[in-house]
C-alpha cells in the first residue's frame, strides 16, 4: 500500500476522487513515492530492502509448508478433532483476508515502513509461540493473529518495493522477487520440517522460522525507506478517524469472515449447513456484501474516505484479475494440502518423501516467477494468464484420475509440473497492473 502524506481534516486534496482511490491502492499516492526516492539509495541497499520483504516471505510460507507436510503429525500430537483438522492452516488465509483492507488503509495514514516492522517483530514472536503450545485450540489461535501480521506484510511491502526500486525492469523482478520467496519459503517448509519431523520435532521448524523473522526486524530497520513525517500523535489519531472507512472495513470484514468460515465448516460435512449457526454465517455474508457495496456508493456521492471506490471495478483487467487470482490461490493451496494427504494418508509415504513429491511444483513456480518478470513487458499480459490458466486447469484433473497404487510418475508428478503455472503468472502481472495502475 502507498503512503499518502498524512494532512489534517481540514487540508483537504484537490481531487477526492483520486484521493479515495488511493485510499485502496498498492502503488504511490498522488505524491508518488518513485518520484521522492532519493538519489543517495545504493543498489545494496535497494537490494537488502527486497530481500529483507523476501524474507518475511519466505518465513511466513515455510511456516505454511510446515502446517501442510506435518498436519498428520500435528492432529496426533495435539488432539486436534476431525472437524478442526485443517483450520490450523485455512485460519490464517481467513484472518489476512478479513483484515488486509483495513490494514492497507492504516497504513496509508502511519506509513508502511513502521507498520511493516512492527509486523515483522510480532510475526517472529507468534511463531516462536508455536512451539510452546499444548493443544489445536493454542495453535488455531496463534494462527489466526499470525495470519493479521501477514496482512500486515502483504499491505506495506508492495509500496515499500515500489519507493525502493524506479517503475521498469528492476521493479518488475522486485515484484517476481516477492512471489518466487513465497514459493521458496513453502518448499523450504515442505522438505525441512519433513525432516524435522522424525528427528527434532515440528516445534523445531516453528523456533527455526520464528528465529529468522526475528533477525529480519534490524535488517529492516536499516533498509526499509522511510517513510512521509506523520507529525504530532493527535494528527495521526485525526488521520485514522476521518481518512480511514471504519464502516466500509468492519463491512468488507464482516463478509470475509463470515463467508470463509461458512465454507471451511461445509467443507468437512456438507449436511452442517442445516445447523442454525452455519445459516446465520450464510446469511450474514449475503448481507453483508450488498451493504458494503451501497456504503462505497453513499460515500463516494457525499466526498468522504472510500475503502474501495465502485468505480475500480469497472476496469475489467483489474476486476477479471482479482476473481483469477482467488480462484488460482483456492486451487492451489487446495490441492497442495490434498496432495500432500494423498501421499501420506492414502500411500502412506514419509513426510520427507510426500514433500519430495511436491518439490517439482515449487520449482516450476521459481522458474515461472522469474520469466515473468523478465518478460512480462514483451509478451501481453492477457496472453500469458490464459496460457497459464489453461494450462494449470490440467493439475487437479490429473489428480483427480490418479490411483492409489499408480506410480508418482504417471499422474502425480505432471500435476505438480502444471499446478503452479496459474498463480505464479498471475501474481507478478497483478502486481504490476496494480502498482502501474
Amino acid at each position: 500500500m502507498e503512503s499518502p502524506s498524512p494532512e489534517a481534516p481540514s487540508s483537504a486534496l484537490k481531487d477526492q476522487t483520486q484521493a479515495d482511490v488511493a485510499i485502496f491502492e498498492f502503488p504511490p499516492p498522488s505524491n508518488d513515492l518513485t518520484n521522492t526516492l532519493p538519489h543517495s539509495w545504493s543498489l545494496l541497499r535497494r537490494t537488502i530492502t527486497v530481500f529483507q520483504l523476501c524474507g518475511v516471505n519466505f518465513t511466513s510460507s515455510a511456516t505454511n509448508g510446515l502446517i501442510v507436510i506435518g498436519l498428520p503429525k500435528l492432529t496426533a500430537d495435539l488432539n486436534i478433532p476431525p472437524s478442526l483438522a485443517f483450520w490450523p492452516l485455512s485460519v490464517q488465509g481467513l484472518s489476512t483476508a478479513s483484515t488486509l483492507l483495513v490494514l492497507g488503509a492504516v497504513a496509508d495514514v502511519v506509513g508502511p515502513r513502521s507498520l511493516n516492522l512492527a509486523g515483522c517483530i510480532a510475526n517472529g514472536l507468534l511463531m516462536l509461540s508455536c512451539g510452546f503450545i499444548k493443544n489445536g485450540e493454542e495453535l488455531i489461535i496463534i494462527r489466526a493473529l499470525q495470519g493479521v501480521m501477514v496482512a500486515i506484510h502483504l499491505s506495506t511491502s508492495v509500496a515499500l518495493v515500489g519507493k525502493a526500486h524506479p517503475s521498469g525492469r528492476s521493479r518488475n523482478v522486485s515484484f517476481a522477487c516477492l512471489g518466487v520467496s513465497q514459493l521458496i519459503g513453502f518448499s523450504f517448509g515442505l522438505v525441512v520440517s519433513g525432516a524435522l519431523m522424525d528427528t527434532l520435532g515440528w516445534r523445531s521448524g516453528w523456533y527455526l522460522y520464528g528465529g529468522i523473522t526475528l533477525l529480519l526486524f534490524p535488517v529492516g530497520i536499516w533498509s526499509l525507506p522511510s517513510s512521509t513525517s506523520l507529525g504530532s500523535f493527535r494528527e495521526t489519531m485525526i488521520n485514522l478517524r476521518y481518512k480511514i472507512d471504519w464502516l466500509g472495513a468492519l463491512l468488507a470484514s464482516a463478509f470475509m469472515t463470515s463467508m470463509s468460515c461458512f465454507f471451511a465448516v461445509i467443507s468437512i460435512d456438507v449436511h452442517h449447513i442445516t445447523k442454525p449457526g452455519n445459516t446465520i454465517l450464510l446469511c450474514c455474508s449475503l448481507v453483508t456484501l450488498p451493504l458494503f457495496f451501497g456504503w462505497m456508493h453513499y460515500q463516494a456521492k457525499r466526498d468522504r474516505s472510500v475503502l474501495i471506490p465502485n468505480a475500480v471495478w469497472s476496469n475489467f483487467a483489474f476486476t477479471t484479475g482479482c476473481i483469477n487470482i482467488a480462484l488460482s490461490f483456492a486451487v492451489l493451496n487446495s490441492l497442495d494440502l490434498l496432495t500432500s494427504l494423498f501421499f501420506q494418508e492414502i500411500q502412506h509415504l514419509s513426510a520427507v518423501e510426500a514433500a519430495t513429491r511436491i518439490l517439482p511444483s515449487i520449482v516450476v513456480g521459481i522458474i515461472l516467477n522469474v520469466i515473468t518478470g523478465h518478460i512480462v513487458h514483451i509478451i501481453p499480459a492477457v496472453w500469458l494468464v490464459t496460457t497459464a490458466s489453461l494450462l494449470s486447469s490440467g493439475s487437479p484433473l490429473i489428480m483427480a484420475l490418479a490411483q492409489p497404487m499408480s506410480s508418482y510418475w504417471v499422474g502425480p508428478f505432471f500435476a505438480q509440473l502444471l499446478l503452479p503455472f496459474s498463480i505464479d503468472v498471475l501474481f507478478t502481472v497483478g502486481l504490476l497492473i496494480i502498482s502501474e495502475g
